[in-house]
């Protein structure tokens, strides 16, 4: 007879931050606000003297992403499966050495890699669908096609945090892009004044 575990597929889903805006976002599950791809050319400025300097940039900065493996269907409680999250940093890789490097010159701190136990697997594959859907985010790797936000309804339930009834919203005054872009633009010698 063989053991449960492996009789088990393992499942993982990982999506990227991107979208149209370069908004920072928020993701319900952890109640916090994950970096989205910046790209200097999305950024519009008032002079060509700014956008000149903006070109000294290392390029695009990639997005945050979020992980999610499902293997134990050992229930957290009624209707609901554990699952392992992560919030990963994709600035520490090695083809982003030489924008990890800018960065770390600047008065920034790049985050580590967050592991997180026990994650409600529902809550969290909902998010990420509701977030590609969205066009918040984008998926990268998974084992299975990435479900609609209802089927991961259908077959886990409600999410458990659901951000009180609210979707992930852009954010108007997108306070984690302005505050990279002033460290980059101080360092520069400009200011966000110039941006259009």
């Amino acid at each position: 007879m063989a053991k449960k575990a492996d009789a088990l597929e393992k499942e993982y889903f990982v999506v990227e931050l991107k979208n149209d805006t370069c908004s920072p976002v928020q993701f319900p599950p952890l109640q916090r606000m994950l970096r989205a791809e910046f790209s200097p050319n999305e950024i519009r400025l008032r002079d060509a003297a700014s956008h000149e300097r903006m070109g000294l940039l290392p390029g695009v900065i990639a997005g945050q992403r979020i992980e999610l493996i499902i293997q134990d269907l050992d229930p957290l409680g009624p209707g609901r499966i554990p699952g392992q999250g992560r919030i990963l940093e994709p600035l520490h890789l090695p083809e982003h050495a030489r924008t990890k490097d800018w960065i770390e010159r600047l008065p920034a701190r790049l985050e580590t890699q967050a592991d997180l136990a026990d994650v409600d697997a529902g809550t969290w594959l909902f998010w990420m669908a509701r977030l590609v859907e969205d066009g918040l985010a984008v998926p990268l790797a998974s084992s299975f096609e990435l479900p609609s936000p209802q089927a991961v309804k259908d077959r886990f339930g409600e999410p458990i945090y659901s951000g009180i009834g609210q979707p992930p919203e852009k954010i108007k005054r997108r306070e984690l892009a302005d505050r990279l872009l002033e460290a980059l633009l101080e360092k520069l010698g400009a200011s966000l004044e110039e941006l259009a």
